[in-house]
């Protein structure tokens, strides 16, 4: 039996209603520093061994999951389970996965549970007995048996002004500060005060609003349009989603690069930064709009004169890596301010050992590189305990496109774990790799550079 919750109701149904004899009740809380009514308007919770145990409740603007945790469901009528597993799932307005959390915790009598959902879980697919949790996939369990923090004080966390971080149980949580942006906006915790959107607090599954509107997620992108190529530039954009079968080119709009394209990185939780020989030129990954630019001797004074091949900015981290001809320029990056700190350059001939490895990226010329949290999509066909030993699953990794130099020319794809820690466990041809495979994928010879953006894999070209 289920039991649907209201809030002015609780205690007095926790005090009677009693379990079927031989049953045990499960209630569950949800802590996120996820946006309720914007982000997230439903909070979805399974206890997946209890047939049609299944909970769903709206979420408000008004509605506090970051100062204490809020209770999403109370369910009832389960056989007792020394291992049970509970899977909370933030949906959009769209119905959409936002994030999703699933703990296995000990149900042998009447419990609670709370579970705590944190933004650096946005978009993170993780593979059967893992979970996300502080931004990477990690065993279900883990919290019983010790899971991998990003965090251990406050000051190892970032936000935007308009939000406060902290270290919560090894994960970074970043709560908007009440009263930081004015009305009409919101306080996104990495991106700074945005604009509200017009539909908010939907709960439902909105209504298809018929043939000849812009309905979808994807705002720039005119789907009349064939080529999806923007007037006056000279590139175009794909983007392969996880879970999708084929790419999709997307139109922009504003005020975007004229000329060739250099670098691109996550700037922001969704925006992209685009370097050109002049300007960096910053895309929201959301509208597909050009938000902002900035010079590029102003941004990255210390690349000035320099040849660049591509850039990336390692996940769950503010490290900045941009790669040339003569080697690697090492940046620390602030999201809030766009703004970049130098670190070192270290020229190709000082590269580590790593870089000698028989699957380390061939250095003659670097087509795309990006980063992600982990091989969610199953990209990477190698296994990773052959390179590291006791290292089952792939960690945050760097996927670098390149060629040899050698003829007849081959595109390569090396992959690098930073968590293995700090080597190279895979390296085959772009033709084997497998977005590039997939229908509408653009050639991999005329990538000027690539962007991995909350689970898609962006190329412009």
């Amino acid at each position: 039996m289920l039991r649907r919750t209201a809030p002015s109701l609780t205690a007095l149904a926790l005090t009677l209603i009693a379990c079927e004899p031989g049953t045990v009740s499960m209630s569950v809380e949800l802590r996120t520093d996820f946006v309720p009514g914007i982000e997230f308007v439903a909070v979805e919770t399974w206890a997946e061994d209890g047939p049609g145990a299944h909970d769903e409740v709206a979420a408000f603007r008004s509605d506090d999951y970051a100062t204490a945790p809020r209770r999403v469901a109370e369910i009832d009528g389960l056989a007792p389970n020394a291992e049970r597993r509970i899977t909370v799932r933030l949906l959009d307005a769209d119905r959409a996965e936002v994030a999703r959390r699933t703990v296995l915790v000990e149900h042998v009598r009447d419990r609670g549970v709370t579970v705590l959902l944190t933004r650096s879980c946005r978009d993170v697919t993780c593979g059967a007995g893992e979970s996300c949790y502080a931004g990477r996939c990690q065993p279900e369990a883990c919290e019983t048996v010790g899971c991998v923090s990003e965090c251990s004080v406050d000051a190892d966390c970032l936000a935007a002004a308009c939000a406060s971080a902290s270290c919560v149980a090894g994960a970074c949580f970043l709560e908007p500060i009440a009263g930081a942006c004015p009305a009409g906006t919101y306080c996104d915790a990495e991106d700074g005060c945005l604009p509200e959107p017009t539909a908010r607090d939907a709960g439902v599954p909105p209504v298809d609003a018929g043939a000849g509107s812009d309905a979808g997620i994807d705002g720039g992108v005119d789907a009349g349009t064939d080529a999806g190529v923007d007037a006056g530039s000279a590139f175009r954009i794909a983007e392969f989603a996880g879970g999708v079968a084929t790419w999709t080119e997307h139109l922009t709009t504003g005020d975007g690069p004229t000329g060739p394209i250099r670098a691109a990185f996550t700037s922001r939780a969704a925006e992209m930064a685009v370097v050109t020989d002049d300007r960096v030129h910053y895309l929201d990954g959301r509208t597909w709009q050009w938000v902002a630019s900035a010079p590029r001797a102003t941004v990255f004074p210390d690349l000035v004169g320099a040849s660049i091949w591509d850039a990336v900015l390692v996940s769950g981290t503010n490290n900045l890596v941009f790669y040339g001809p003569d080697g690697a320029w090492e940046l620390t990056w602030s999201p809030t301010t766009r703004s970049a700190t130098f670190v070192a350059f270290t020229a190709r001939a000082d590269f580590g050992a790593d870089w000698s490895d028989p699957d380390a990226a061939p250095w003659f010329s670097m087509y795309g590189v990006f980063s992600r949290p982990d091989d969610g999509e199953g990209w990477v066909t190698a296994d990773p305990s052959t390179e590291c030993p006791g290292h089952f699953s792939v960690g945050r990794n760097l996927v670098m496109v390149a060629t040899d130099g050698f003829g007849p020319l081959v595109m390569n794809v090396s992959i690098y774990d930073v968590d293995c820690p700090f080597r190279f466990i895979e390296k085959t041809t772009s033709s084997m790799f497998a977005p590039f495979t997939r229908p509408g994928a653009p050639s991999v010879w005329d990538a000027e550079a690539m962007v991995y953006l909350r689970g898609s894999l962006v190329v412009f070209f």
